[in-house]
């Protein structure tokens, strides 16, 4: 086994050889993260035989963080493990099996090494990368550094924006990720909103033509590379360091660019990018109105109502309208406007105020309460092709900042 490279995190490790498995647990140093990752290499493989990988999960404490006893096992513990074979195409293992205190992997590699890791990785070097690689690609990209971090590395940022408006002109949108190092997937959807808001696509074009977009692939990126988990990281987590003295480099940089576009009156959209936990169907986690005022609050409801009449529109095409009707036809009132606000208007402040944008099932009380505005905004955007997942709900930021919510609400 292997662990000598960027990202790369294992600990206690023992090889079977006539059994042809390989024990382990995530590595990472507890001060710097949820010891939760894990990212390795295995060579010395016969092509197509049956390799099985035992995980534990890991037996440390968080140094100073809330965590009392060791994390939880399965926080370390996906469905599936993922692998690769070249280290850029990751696949799926089959279904773990939890035995004891051991989930156990089990795959065939087709050649005579592989990696294998918690997620698809995506390391500081794949942001670099990805955002050199739009640049060149496209003339209203520039491949720009946001800062260098703590222990040295460069933080890469994409800055897009098309033709001669004015930057006053321009809504101001600002996405990042990866603020808790082991959170992969959010780099990933990172770089697939910048393909996609590269690409020929007629709303993405319209994005770059009407507003500036910052995007921040990586944010911790001393602890992806060294293969630490970031969360409840000492001395402050990336993402509650949102404060009048933050620690780390990339947020003070991250929280002046921000402030910028605060002052100049066009903070529009600010995208902060994680991976759910286990089982957590949420979208959207936002801040409560009390944090708020308006007109945030309007433009936050009107976001998470355009997301949602986005996948609704989706359904409607792809199942027809009649049979998408027919399959809702509790949920979707006719097609008479004023109707459907006669209803909206009726219905108790509980259910109008409530923080649950799109609904728990298929004809719940939250979607017949969206749907008026959801239906005024299907006309105004025609969705890209491809079918969505089903739509779930958010729910309110479990770390009310109010410091940052004062940011907020500086515009």
């Amino acid at each position: 086994m292997e662990s000598d490279f960027e990202g790369a995190s294992v600990i206690e490790v023992k090889i079977d050889n006539t059994a042809r498995s390989i024990s382990f647990r995530p590595g990472g140093d507890p001060t710097r993260g949820w010891p939760c990752w894990w990212y390795f290499r295995v060579k010395g493989i016969t092509p197509g035989e049956t390799i099985s990988l035992q995980l534990q999960g890991t037996k440390a404490t968080t140094a100073g963080g809330p965590l009392a006893k060791p994390l939880a096992s399965s926080w370390a513990m996906p469905e599936q493990a993922t692998y690769s074979h070249d280290g850029k195409t990751w696949l799926r293992t089959e279904k773990g099996t939890r035995q004891d205190e051991f989930m156990i992997y089990t795959l065939k590699p087709e050649t005579t090494s592989f990696f294998v890791a918690w997620g698809p990785p995506y390391t500081p070097s794949a942001a670099t990368a990805f955002v050199r690689a739009m640049s060149e690609k496209s003339p209203h990209a520039t491949a720009k550094e946001l800062c260098r971090s703590r222990e040295g590395r460069s933080v890469p940022l994409l800055h897009v924006q098309e033709g001669e408006r004015k930057k006053e002109q321009r809504f101001g949108v600002w996405v990042q990720a990866r603020q808790h190092a082991w959170e992969s997937g959010s780099s990933w959807v990172a770089q697939g909103f910048g393909e996609w808001l590269l690409s020929d696509d007629a709303d993405a074009a319209w994005l770059r033509q009407h507003a500036e977009i910052f995007l921040v692939p990586i944010m911790d990126v001393d602890n992806t590379a060294t293969g630490n988990g970031g969360k409840d990281a000492q001395p402050q987590d990336h993402n509650r360091d949102w404060s009048p003295q933050p620690h780390w480099n990339e947020v003070q940089a991250a929280q002046k660019m921000v402030g910028g576009l605060i002052d100049e009156g066009r903070m529009d959209v600010f995208l902060d990018l994680h991976n759910p936990a286990p089982g957590d169907p949420t979208f959207f986690y936002i801040l409560e109105n009390s944090s708020l005022k308006e007109p945030m609050i309007g433009l936050r409801d009107r976001f998470i109502e355009l997301s949602y009449a986005r996948n609704l529109a989706t359904d409607q095409r792809q199942l027809g309208q009649h049979e998408w009707q027919s399959a809702h036809r509790e949920s979707v009132p006719g097609d008479n406007l004023e109707l459907q606000e006669q209803q909206h208007r009726r219905l108790p402040r509980r259910r109008r105020k409530s923080r649950r944008f799109g609904p728990r099932i298929p004809g719940g009380e939250t979607r017949q309460a969206l749907t008026p505005t959801i239906s005024r905004a299907l006309p105004n955007h025609i969705p890209g092709e491809g079918l969505r997942p089903p739509v779930r709900y958010a729910t309110p930021i479990l770390d009310n900042q109010q410091h940052l919510s004062n940011r907020i609400n500086a515009c």
